[in-house]
């Protein structure tokens, strides 16, 4: 994750409502914020600037593989087979990691950055290439994340060269630690979205539910596919198509089955899932992903308070697409301007 920090502030007035619009970059990819100020007691923006980028920039000190000085990087250097204290930030993430690891059945894995370095699916950008199979057997070794043992706020590697990637968790538990603020200010009506993970709570400038939108995994097509209108809840999504590698014909995803030590091959190209906190919700997209189409609908089945759409490869020209059990929210088409 590399941190830049551009803010933007735009104040739109429709109706009643004062519409605040923050938006830049963070994490290597970009963050937008409505806050809809309907009382119009917001008064002071540089604040409201300088606080947000506050949460950002330690957030990226605690979880960016980029940075040689960030704590997980000193974390993944660090060889000792020793208790690791480690801060309440990185202990947290690690730990709700390890129970999506555990809910999962493994498929969510934060210990996978070894095979993320092997594919080269990591900052050092190396040219794409497909490992030898026993390589990638010798490397697996290190990839499970019941190898790592929390307590007390500290981290304990079983394995002393065992190293953990966040990513596919923490724009998610930024969106949250952004919505923790706004409510500590009483700040109700807002939508956050860092990189296409995503917090709607209250209500938008029109008093009326958050209007999200469904991305089109057909980049080469219309931008959204469809949406729907919601509020107080996280959306996240993850899909094949948002980071990948073409050699010899063959199309290699990021997202890799920390079990196989492979990157996902089946006809699952996109999850968007809807939970409480966005953090739950981007862990639960990945995982999904790992899973496939049937087995991870049926999984998503049999938890509570999580909901999913699944969008599995065209079948004649069109994409076949899901829904869990609970999801009773309208796909509807996007026709917002």
């Amino acid at each position: 994750m590399v941190f830049h920090n551009i803010f933007l502030i735009l104040l739109f007035l429709s109706q009643s409502n004062a519409k605040i619009i923050l938006n830049g970059e963070t994490m290597g990819t970009y963050y937008n914020i409505e806050i809809i100020d309907e009382y119009e007691v917001i008064n002071n923006y540089s604040y409201l600037n300088n606080q947000i980028d506050s949460i950002l920039q330690v957030i990226n000190f605690h979880f960016s593989n980029y940075i040689d000085t960030s704590e997980i990087s000193l974390f993944n250097n660090n060889i000792s087979k020793e208790p690791i204290a480690v801060s309440s930030e990185l202990y947290y993430l690690v730990n709700k990691s390890k129970e999506i690891f555990i809910l999962s059945d493994g498929n969510f894995d934060i210990t996978i950055n070894p095979l993320l370095k092997l594919w080269g699916f990591n900052h050092d950008f190396k040219t794409p290439m497909v490992p030898d199979s026993l390589l990638i057997d010798s490397v697996k070794q290190y990839v499970n994340t019941n190898k790592l043992k929390l307590k007390n706020q500290s981290i304990q590697k079983i394995i002393p060269y065992i190293q953990i990637n966040l990513n596919a968790i923490a724009k998610g538990y930024s969106v949250d630690k952004i919505s923790q603020f706004f409510k500590s200010k009483e700040i109700y009506n807002y939508m956050i979205e860092i990189g296409g993970e995503i917090y709607v709570s209250g209500h938008n400038n029109e008093n009326q539910l958050w209007k999200i939108g469904i991305h089109n995994p057909d980049l080469s097509g219309n931008f959204i596919l469809n949406s729907i209108q919601i509020t107080n809840k996280a959306i996240a999504t993850s899909g094949v198509y948002l980071d990948y590698f073409s050699l010899n014909g063959i199309e290699y995803s990021h997202l890799i089955n920390p079990q196989t030590g492979y990157p996902i091959k089946h006809d699952l190209v996109s999850a968007v899932v809807i939970a409480e906190d966005c953090a739950t919700a981007d862990g639960i997209a990945t995982a999904l992903m790992v899973k496939g189409f049937t087995a991870g609908l049926e999984w998503i089945n049999a938890l509570e308070n999580i909901e999913c759409i699944l969008i599995s490869k065209k079948i004649n020209g069109q994409y076949h697409i899901a829904k869990s059990n609970g999801f009773n929210y309208e796909l509807e088409q996007w026709d917002k301007d």
